[in-house]
């Protein structure tokens, strides 16, 4: 249970390991898709298919940048963007989804390749074993990276006349057939503004069930519009990024439910709290009750931090935190006073947003936690305060 906490400002996405998917990714904010943002987008992409190569570990490492482009766009534009037909609309909705399919499928099978070439370049493949040597072979496809990697990392596909031969085509072509959708719906948005100044296109529904990066979203409040559900993600998505920085990503699965604001009822812990959301030990799902805003980031960090209490610690761990909670151990806020769970999520939820917390609150929660050892001093003040059998 979370009774609701002060206004953090923090960055929706923060810095993220691709610096190209960092600038696109905070490009996808705006209010419509405009034709002037997909060519952002693609001027984006060309420079993540054009990557500073120079050795088989940095080719490696291009693909996983280029993953990360293609997973964060699918999340925007299926949860943020705005006017975006071929995912609202079930007509349309496939021809997206199969060429997202086809450029995931072609940056696998280009890493795939990549894996063999570096297995010969640093002699670990098989073949090595057996007297073969193509290390050659594996430097040539080397400098074939580093100068033509668009091209390196494309397939084959079928020619537009009825020879039923294929051609070969860079990783580029299967970027631009999503990007050819995206035009259409921009161009069919533009129109209908232009048509109707007063009246703005927006879409008539937005997504009431979708997964979010490994965690299952439901939206159970039918007064919710599509502007809120968007608000929501960007949370969520900061919520899961802070989680994965300070080692609890694992935690980030499951089901949250979006419910009504006054969905929650009495908080038990007292009337002085109110409640933003709380977590179901049973079927181990989430419900937030918050409307949109950092509080939600907030009390989804402090559900998920009682999801690592009773599912990742050990009961000896739970037990010796809830000693030191008995033995004068100062909860990080008012709140985490009412029991030893409530005080162990309120650390969580400080602990993975940064917020202050006194070297004893700290070193406590870790070793639990994370199961880190206690600076020494710290040891001897709990060793003191805790009653020896």
């Amino acid at each position: 249970m979370h009774q609701g906490t002060p206004y953090l400002r923090i960055q929706l996405y923060g810095s993220l390991s691709m610096e190209v998917a960092e600038r696109v990714t905070r490009r996808v904010v705006a209010e419509k898709l405009t034709k002037q943002w997909v060519m952002g987008l693609r001027r984006g992409w060309l420079k993540a298919v054009n990557p500073q190569i120079t050795d088989y570990p940095s080719v490696l490492r291009a693909y996983d940048d280029l993953d990360t482009f293609v997973e964060r766009l699918q999340d925007e534009l299926r949860l943020v963007r705005k006017g975006v037909k071929h995912l609202l609309d079930d007509k349309h909705a496939p021809k997206l989804k199969a060429a997202f399919e086809k450029l995931t499928q072609q940056i696998y099978e280009a890493r795939s390749t990549a894996k063999f070439w570096a297995s010969w370049a640093d002699g670990t493949a098989p073949g090595v074993a057996w007297g073969e040597d193509r290390s050659d072979d594996a430097e040539h496809m080397l400098k074939m990276y580093r100068t033509k990697f668009d091209e390196v990392s494309g397939g084959s596909v079928k020619r537009r006349d009825k020879s039923g031969l294929y051609k070969l085509t860079p990783l580029t072509h299967f970027m631009d057939k999503i990007l050819a959708l995206l035009r259409d719906d921009a161009a069919a948005i533009a129109k209908h503004d232009e048509a109707h100044p007063d009246d703005p296109y927006d879409p008539p529904t937005t997504f009431r069930e979708f997964d979010l990066q490994g965690m299952k979203i439901i939206v159970d409040d039918s007064t919710l519009q599509p502007r809120h559900v968007d608000a929501y993600v960007k949370w969520l998505l900061q919520a899961k990024k802070l989680l994965q920085n300070r080692g609890f990503g694992k935690v980030w699965h499951g089901v949250i439910f979006i419910r009504c604001k006054e969905c929650g009822g009495p908080n038990p812990n007292g009337p002085q709290y109110d409640v933003g959301g709380d977590y179901a030990y049973g079927p181990d799902t989430i419900r937030v009750y918050y409307r949109p805003s950092a509080e939600v980031m907030q009390v989804v960090i402090h559900e998920l931090g009682h999801r690592w209490w009773f599912k990742f610690m050990t009961r000896e761990n739970r037990l010796r935190f809830e000693e030191w909670i008995e033995g004068g151990l100062a909860p990080v806020s008012q709140y985490g006073g009412s029991n030893a769970s409530e005080a162990f999520a309120e650390a969580f939820s400080y602990y993975v947003t940064g917020q202050k917390m006194t070297s004893d609150q700290a070193e406590s929660f870790k070793a639990v936690a994370l199961g880190r050892r206690l600076a020494a001093r710290v040891a001897r003040r709990f060793l003191a305060s805790v009653p020896q059998s």
